[in-house]
């Protein structure tokens, strides 16, 4: 998981799509604004002035998103629905979401510059729960968070390919609880989500008053991490990127004919969601 940036908020809807099940997607687009306005306000306790700053830069980046990016994201969904091979359409997907956070970073450096020292350290907290959930200390311990993370793997794999076989299961299972040691990995992860975490907010206090240089430096942050990070935070994100690129290879491999139509269906179901998005941007 990346660190949390204001450019994203705009992207709350694209991030529900792709996480949530039908019935949850929907409610998501038919409020799109309300859900990410109340989302920016919670996570940077936004003064009236600057709820309506956000408000008003809102539809301005959802309209850059649906002009420049959403047409290449529904190709590269519908790429993905009879590919053996998923891993190229996820690292373009990654890249067409690193240019529409760029296109945030640009709309939103103005609210961004005006955030003052103690709405800075409200994020800072905001964030801090955040980690919560992927800290064993407060998930029972290692065993447990690894437990319930294997039921959520368990949980979006099946709302994608239907009912999972034995093997898959066992591959689902074994991503969350068969990590390289007792708690060396959440512990790695936690650090390199704090190291990130870090340098974004670094990033917003450098820049408090001028728009001009926090919408450089989040440019740089959102198309490459790494030149803000420590050695082992980097490390982390190799790791990360081909724990989960090995997991995904290993289900698209072992699909079966029926999840396959499956899949078809839950990819046309997401496309049409996007389309119907597009419409709601276009009429607002």
């Amino acid at each position: 998981m990346k660190a949390l940036s204001a450019a994203k908020f705009a992207l709350l809807a694209t991030a529900l799509l792709v996480a949530a099940g039908c019935s949850m997607r929907r409610f998501a687009l038919e409020n799109y604004g309300w859900l990410s306005t109340r989302l920016a306000v919670s996570y940077l306790d936004l003064d009236g002035a600057q709820k309506e700053t956000f408000k008003a830069t809102l539809p301005k980046i959802s309209e850059k998103i649906r002009e420049r990016h959403l047409p290449d994201t529904i190709a590269i969904l519908q790429s993905m629905a009879d590919a053996t091979d998923p891993i190229p359409a996820l690292e373009r997907l990654e890249v067409r979401f690193r240019l529409a956070v760029a296109d945030g970073c640009h709309d939103f450096a103005p609210l961004l510059a005006s955030l003052e020292p103690s709405q800075i350290e409200h994020l800072r907290g905001k964030l801090a729960e955040r980690d919560e959930k992927y800290d064993p200390a407060a998930n029972g311990g290692v065993a447990a968070l690894r437990k319930r993370q294997s039921g959520e793997s368990r949980e979006m794999a099946t709302k994608w390919l239907g009912s999972l076989t034995s093997q898959q299961v066992e591959l689902l299972d074994g991503s969350a609880l068969e990590r390289d040691d007792e708690g060396h990995w959440e512990r790695d992860y936690l650090a390199y989500r704090a190291d990130a975490q870090g340098a974004f907010l670094k990033l917003i206090v450098a820049a408090r008053g001028n728009p001009s240089l926090f919408e450089q430096q989040c440019r740089l942050f959102g198309e490459n991490q790494d030149p803000f990070l420590n050695d082992a935070s980097r490390q982390m994100r190799m790791r990360m990127r081909d724990r989960r690129n090995a997991l995904t290879s290993a289900l698209f491999a072992s699909i079966q004919p029926d999840q396959r139509s499956h899949f078809r269906l839950q990819i046309a179901g997401l496309v049409n969601d996007l389309a119907f998005w597009s419409e709601q941007i276009v009429n607002q």
